[in-house]
């Protein structure tokens, strides 16, 4: 799990849709330090991942989910949809949680995961547009979370045009970016807040919580676009081919996939030539483990102008079960059915076997 400047850790049993006392001991949760982003002129973002050494945590003695809790003190002060702190104003506008629920059997634990870090930036009077690349038991949910609360949004929270499709795909027309406001002297960079809860089909779920940082710059967001299948048997080899364009014709572009590695897959970025379209491959072998599947992959573009303005498109993979294509035309020339001393194939009784892409 990826969180910024976490504080408070716990894990709670949820009893009957309500938080239980504190399960797993301190000593099991370990936060490490894996950057910490300087590149803003206003703020730093440290961002953190924590363990939860679940080997620790009491086995269930029902369906009852776990969830995962964490919170820091405070926000930056100034956000627009956001209070301040009422003792205040100048220290921030009030804590923030996140939550996420899952289930445990002593060897596996089950629940929605995000494999994505979303943009934080806002071209004002352009296109925002980014995808939290969700994973789970489907098909899942989005919703925003509004209104009072930890953090607490105020009675009116929702940021002029935002919305969250089936994909999880969110977006902010330009019509309504060119609306916001860009920080003013309270600020620290801090602009606007969101919060969206991703739901499984067994009612299991994650938030994911972001500040958004409006900037009026003459820079211009890129556009990115990935072609090939998005299917892939177990053994066989998928490849997928990704540009991006940039209407800046000077700016130099920078290819990556969130989540940074992927079993068996690779990407391969080709040198990016300002004023051309930034290309690169990325290819996948799965293996069994990957069987029966849905890879979720975000292909991110950033832009190194200023600020770094990036562009996201999601590919969801499916890998069914079933033999490599190798596997299967061998078995196919063999026959199903031929008799013994014969070298001809007679026709099947049952389905033919093909390869889906």
């Amino acid at each position: 799990y990826l969180a910024i400047l976490a504080g408070d850790r716990t894990i709670l049993r949820s009893t009957w849709g309500g938080h239980g006392v504190p399960l797993l001991p301190d000593p099991n949760i370990t936060t490490t330090t894996t950057s910490i982003d300087t590149s803003h002129p206003n703020y730093d973002v440290r961002h953190q991942t924590i363990i939860f050494d679940l080997v620790a945590l009491e086995l269930p003695t029902s369906l009852d989910p776990y969830i995962m809790y964490w919170t820091d003190r405070q926000r930056v002060p100034g956000l627009h949809n956001a209070p301040p702190n009422p003792g205040d104003p100048t220290q921030g506008s009030g804590p923030w949680s996140l939550e996420s629920s899952f289930l445990w059997n002593g060897t596996d634990q089950a629940g929605p995961t995000i494999s994505s870090s979303i943009n934080d930036i806002v071209a004002k009077g352009q296109l925002y547009s980014n995808n939290l690349n969700a994973s789970g038991v489907g098909p899942l949910s989005y919703s925003f979370i509004v209104g009072d609360g930890a953090p607490r949004y105020g009675p009116t929270t929702q940021i002029s045009g935002l919305t969250v499709d089936s994909t999880g795909q969110i977006e902010i027309p330009a019509a309504d970016t060119a609306t916001l406001e860009h920080h003013n002297a309270l600020h620290h960079g801090g602009d606007y807040v969101f919060k969206v809860v991703i739901t499984d089909a067994n009612g299991l779920y994650i938030e994911q919580d972001v500040m958004l940082d409006v900037e009026d710059v003459p820079n211009l967001i890129c556009s990115i676009d990935v072609s090939g299948p998005s299917s892939v048997i177990v053994g066989d080899t998928l490849v997928l081919n990704i540009t991006a364009t940039d209407p800046d014709v000077l700016d130099t572009l920078t290819i990556v996939t969130e989540p940074g590695s992927i079993l068996n897959g690779t990407l391969s970025v080709d040198p990016h030539t300002p004023g051309t379209p930034a290309t690169a491959t990325f290819t996948l072998t799965p293996d069994v483990s990957q069987g029966d599947t849905t890879i979720g992959i975000n292909f991110k573009a950033t832009d190194d102008g200023d600020p770094n303005l990036s562009c996201v498109v999601n590919r969801q993979i499916n890998v069914p079960e079933g033999l490599p294509s190798t596997l299967a035309a061998r078995q196919d020339r063999r026959g199903v059915g031929s008799r013994p001393g014969h070298g001809q194939d007679v026709q099947r009784s049952g389905p033919h076997q093909t390869r889906c892409e």
